[in-house]
């Protein structure tokens, strides 16, 4: 959901963000896109992305039965009464404290993170997040997710191969969008999902 300050993002979603901001969208509007999909896709997992800034000018705790699970990429959600469920990020510098306190507060799926940088960015990917498996791995068998700079087939091969669990990828398919050819966007989920039907 687009906020005015997506800090860890790069410039392909701060980009579409800034559409979104600048057309205007409602906690209304995000209601019955929600209720669309899950109509058309009942057995579609449906996870939100969000910084908090989004979550309060959204109120997207108060339309918790519309979605699956929430991410927020700037702040550390822990459980509470009102039991929702929450995706954690992790990644190589955190110590096995946080990463316990993460675990304890994770439902769903662990979204670890390539490395450092933003979103969007290009290359090969660095394998610092086998570290952060790894120590995921010694306290729990939640699902383990990486992203950010993941946009093609061979690094989808390559992380399955390290026995993860899938690959998440935005910022690409917003490139394929934004390039208006449908076919080309077709075809590039075609070519990923050839490796895992994890693919988020």
């Amino acid at each position: 959901m687009p906020v005015s300050n997506p800090s860890m993002d790069g410039e392909v979603i701060k980009n579409s963000y800034g559409k979104v901001l600048q057309l205007g969208i409602s906690e209304e509007e995000i209601k019955t896109a929600l209720i669309r999909i899950r109509k058309n896709y009942p057995d579609l997992p449906i996870v939100i992305m969000s910084y908090f800034e989004g979550i309060e000018k959204y109120n997207l705790f108060n339309i918790k039965e519309y979605y699956d699970a929430i991410l927020c990429p700037d702040r550390v959600l822990e459980k509470t009464a009102e039991d929702i469920n929450l995706i954690q990020i992790y990644h190589e510098e955190m110590d096995d404290k946080t990463i316990e306190n993460l675990i304890k507060n994770n439902d769903g799926f662990a979204y670890v993170l390539s490395g450092k940088g933003n979103t969007g960015s290009r290359g090969e990917i660095s394998s610092n997040y086998k570290i952060t498996k790894e120590r995921i791995r010694s306290i729990s068998d939640i699902p383990i997710q990486i992203g950010f700079g993941i946009y093609k087939s061979s690094q989808i091969k390559e992380l399955l191969q390290s026995k993860v669990d899938g690959a998440i990828i935005g910022s690409e398919v917003i490139r394929r969008i934004d390039e208006g050819d449908k076919n080309s966007l077709s075809d590039y989920i075609k070519e990923l999902k050839k490796y895992t039907k994890n693919l988020y």
